[in-house]
């Protein structure tokens, strides 16, 4: 039975609130974790180290991306510290070229798709694949850019009820392909449109959903294994 728009709402506002991820970065000069109070905290904290005219904040905020990213994992602290022995110079072209990149992000509109195929080039350590290259993007910008990682591809990929990734190809990680990039342009598409219809409902509980917020929702049902939840939802948005 098709859901009414309040009951829609409801159940995607559902499962954002429950999005539990870390919401920790780390504060490179004083050399202490940052516990936020919610993840838009840390998106403001990440965002502006990126944006800065600064390379020692940019190298300071890419490292944080990893270190939020592999908040629940025993080698986060590794992979920050390789990050950055690989671009210790504050000089460092690479983080140069990404400065470049964020200012053009916010001058020169681009497809989602051909963001990624930007940052590939700058050949940034551990920001080869997707998850993390969607990470940076979403931290630029969580209104337009969702996160796609491993966990989102093994629920929602090849999925007959979700298009924008049923051509994505992925095995113990997502190659930044020219296919895999447009899958993800369609996703954040998609992402985008569904937040701007959550908020316009009338009943909705929540009138400020993003494009990250709807993917952290299937993130919590993937976590969750809700299949038939998210299966409901999915569909009940393709019929729309």
């Amino acid at each position: 039975m098709p859901l009414n728009a309040d009951e829609y709402a409801a159940r995607w506002c559902d499962a954002v609130g429950r999005f539990r991820f870390p919401t920790v970065t780390f504060d490179f000069r004083k050399e202490h974790e940052i516990l936020h109070k919610d993840m838009r905290g840390a998106e403001r904290y990440v965002g502006t180290l990126l944006c800065s005219d600064e390379l020692r904040d940019v190298r300071d905020g890419l490292s944080c991306v990893l270190y939020w990213g592999f908040a629940r994992l025993p080698l986060r602290d590794r992979r920050v510290s390789n990050f950055r022995y690989r671009v210790a110079s504050n000089t460092d072209e690479r983080l140069a070229q990404f400065s470049a990149f964020v200012r053009n992000m916010s001058t020169t509109p681009s497809s989602a798709a051909d963001r990624l195929l930007e940052l590939r080039r700058l050949q940034l350590p551990q920001f080869s694949q997707m998850s993390f290259a969607t990470k940076i993007l979403m931290f630029l910008d969580p209104e337009r850019y969702p996160v796609l990682d491993l966990r989102l591809a093994k629920m929602y990929a090849k999925r007959p009820y979700f298009p924008p990734l049923q051509e994505l190809r992925y095995r113990t990680s997502i190659p930044m392909t020219a296919l895999n990039r447009t899958c993800y342009e369609e996703f954040a598409d998609w992402a985008r449109r569904t937040a701007a219809r959550v908020n316009g409902i009338s009943g909705s509980l929540r009138r400020d959903l993003r494009a990250v917020d709807i993917e952290r929702a299937l993130f919590v049902l993937a976590e969750a294994q809700q299949v038939d939840e998210a299966r409901i939802l999915l569909e009940e948005t393709r019929s729309q």
